[in-house]
């Protein structure tokens, strides 16, 4: 195939091609790309037309579709509509909480390794992972300990900066001087990460839907994957968060952006209430915080199981929820009864209301007298009169099967 140079400004994506074009890339990655975004997918994308000498959306969606390069092609794809934005130390009040709040609690947890491990998953080019070491590397409880911090990202091209550790003056918009002088070294070419800072950090690229390739970050005590979430369909986000949990040491902790949660997403999690934020955790034992059989995330091949009598037993638990299931049965049953013995004293109430203005002393006398609960019909003896052939029925109550026939 020919190259060129040229950009295809009369090239159109029709919605025919865009569908194929967002199944191809959702199927890839989980990015979910609404109907209104065809006209900023068709901008995004007329660069790749134009590298690849490509003047119709048709044949380039051939080429996804068809070609051997077409897996290629796809991640170049992703890695334009993907967004990239990001610098150092953002979201600043979440970084307070797991200085202040999460790091001693991992510290004690990891006591036993003597090594504590972060993840950031989207770690776009390398801001995030950066921070993260150096609030590792200032915190007192971490003394003596091995730090690492692993960025994945699904773009080579953001994990190439990464790893180049140097970045422009808008990387540092919420940067202190102080923290500026201790961690950087100022260059021709910008600010180049400290050494120190660099040396616990590695970056790799991860396709956050490819589970099998994840082993490579290994078992860790936090996550951050911070506004990844809502640019995917619930069903990628499930089986990222299943990932998630499976690749946390119990009690580690999983940190969202601000307008992420797992609210219909998981309940294998445990809600940590933070001071200045909220976070997720890795239950040490038992269930999540939302239900009482949570999505459990798969044993990894050569961890050891639970000893026996660590916890209760699927049986058990499965017991112990068809028992709340039927008492919760009975007590929807006895509000129903309750409901309608309620009812039936509202409507007797009226009716005493109403026949007491109408000063009818005899029927206000018998509206007050009460009435047995229905109990269930006996079989009918000889010479019995059938019920309601009696020309009345009187006050006693009586036992069995209703009032006294009587004249």
């Amino acid at each position: 195939m020919t190259r060129g140079s040229h950009l295809p400004e009369e090239a159109h994506l029709g919605p025919e091609d865009f569908r194929v074009l967002r199944d191809l890339i959702n199927a890839y990655c989980g990015l979910e790309l609404p109907p209104d975004q065809r006209a900023s997918v068709e901008r995004r994308l007329r660069e790749r037309l134009a590298i690849l000498g490509i003047d119709e959306f048709g044949e380039y969606v051939r080429l996804l579709r068809s070609d051997p390069l077409g897996r290629a092609e796809i991640e170049e794809a992703v890695d334009c509509l993907t967004t990239n934005e990001t610098y150092f130390f953002r979201e600043s009040y979440q970084l307070r909480a797991f200085r202040d709040e999460i790091i001693p609690l991992l510290a004690k947890q990891a006591a036993s390794r003597k090594r504590l491990t972060v993840w950031s998953a989207g770690c776009s080019t390398g801001e995030e992972v950066y921070s993260i070491a150096t609030l590792l590397l200032e915190s007192p409880e971490l003394h003596g300990y091995e730090l690492l911090v692993y960025g994945s990202d699904i773009s080579k091209r953001c994990l190439a900066h990464a790893r180049r550790a140097t970045y422009g003056l808008s990387a540092f918009r919420a940067t202190t001087t102080e923290q500026k002088k201790r961690w950087f070294v100022e260059r021709p070419d910008g600010w180049l990460v400290a050494d120190r800072v660099r040396q616990i950090c590695h970056f790799g690229q991860l396709n956050l839907l490819e589970a099998e390739r994840a082993p490579a970050v290994g078992r860790v005590d936090a996550i951050f994957c911070r506004n990844v979430l809502i640019y995917l369909d619930g069903r990628s986000r499930k089986r990222v968060i299943d990932l998630f949990h499976e690749r946390l040491y119990p009690g580690g902790v999983l940190l969202l952006g601000h307008s992420e949660s797992l609210i219909n997403v998981s309940t294998a999690f445990e809600l940590l209430h933070l001071r200045e934020d909220l976070a997720y955790r890795r239950p040490v034992s038992g269930f999540g915080f939302a239900s009482p059989r949570p999505m459990r995330a798969a044993r990894p091949s050569g961890e050891p199981s639970e000893r026996p009598g660590a916890g209760p037993s699927l049986r058990d638990s499965q017991s112990s929820l068809r028992d709340s299931q039927t008492s919760l049965r009975d007590s929807q049953t006895s509000l129903r009864d309750s409901g309608t013995l309620r009812d039936s004293r509202t409507r007797l109430l009226e009716r005493l209301a109403r026949a007491e203005e109408k000063s009818d002393r005899a029927e206000a006398t018998r509206l007050r007298t009460p009435e047995p609960f229905p109990a269930p019909a006996k079989p009918k003896e000889p010479g019995s009169h059938p019920p309601g052939s009696s020309p009345g029925r009187g006050g006693d109550g009586g036992s069995g099967g209703g009032g006294k026939v009587g004249g």
